[in-house]
């Protein structure tokens, strides 16, 4: 591991350490300089303690006040923190509400609103020149035999 000051301290939120989440979190440990923590409801598995350098329980991380206590403990004990990261898609708001009011990297969280809803982000792709899936909200079979039709 690189010098202390070249280390950067991630930290790396999921609700449960499923088989996924792990992974995902093992991957980025894996990184050349990286020290990773995690927060979370549990890290009881043997696998996942090995992964983090320190862990935090909360009961909820979708509440972004919570990550942020949680991220301010571990950057009290271990050090400043780069970045919180996810790789669940309902924590991507919280998590990046946590970057912005810690003042870390990531994607702001306008962007995350952006991108979590589905019709804006086909809008903003398609204002970009990026061809996106038809799509249309059916309530009729008629209406499904015409979109078919169309599409």
């Amino acid at each position: 591991m690189n010098s202390s000051n070249n280390t950067r301290r991630i930290v790396f939120v999921s609700r449960q350490l499923g088989p996924e989440a792990l992974r995902s979190a093992q991957a980025i440990s894996k990184l050349d300089g990286v020290l990773l923590f995690g927060i979370g409801e549990s890290a009881s598995d043997t696998k996942a303690r090995e992964t983090f350098a320190g862990f935090v329980r909360v009961d909820d991380p979708h509440d972004a006040n919570r990550l942020i206590d949680a991220a301010r403990r571990l950057r009290d004990k271990h050090g400043p923190l780069e970045q919180i990261v996810t790789a669940q898609e309902t924590l991507l708001e919280p998590v990046a509400l946590a970057n912005e009011d810690l003042g870390l990297k990531g994607m702001s969280v306008a962007t995350v609103r952006g991108v979590l809803d589905k019709s804006t982000l086909k809008a903003t792709f398609e204002r970009a020149g990026v061809n996106t899936p038809r799509a249309a909200v059916l309530v009729k079979s008629d209406n499904a035999t015409a979109f078919l039709a169309a599409v």
